[in-house]
């Protein structure tokens, strides 16, 4: 129980860095360039994971962390 809330801890202080350092929004004004349709939308978010997985080298707090980006892209293209 305490290795998930620890877990939990370090993962929303890590999402909170990378958001704060403007790293996200970088590789999403990169990312949103490239996006023309539904498509593109579900290639492009895809990528914004990998792209912040291969940095935090952790799949699940990549997911956590693009959440709301994916959310906020989904909602522009329908």
């Amino acid at each position: 129980m305490i290795d998930i809330f620890i877990l939990s801890l370090l993962t929303g202080g890590l999402a909170e860095l990378i958001s704060k350092a403007g790293g996200i929004q970088f590789l999403m004004e990169k990312i949103q360039k490239l996006i023309r349709g539904r498509k593109s939308a579900e290639l492009g978010i895809a990528a914004l994971v990998s792209l912040t997985d291969a940095a935090v080298a952790n799949n699940t707090v990549a997911i956590i962390i693009n959440g709301s980006i994916a959310k906020e892209v989904s909602k522009n293209i329908m």
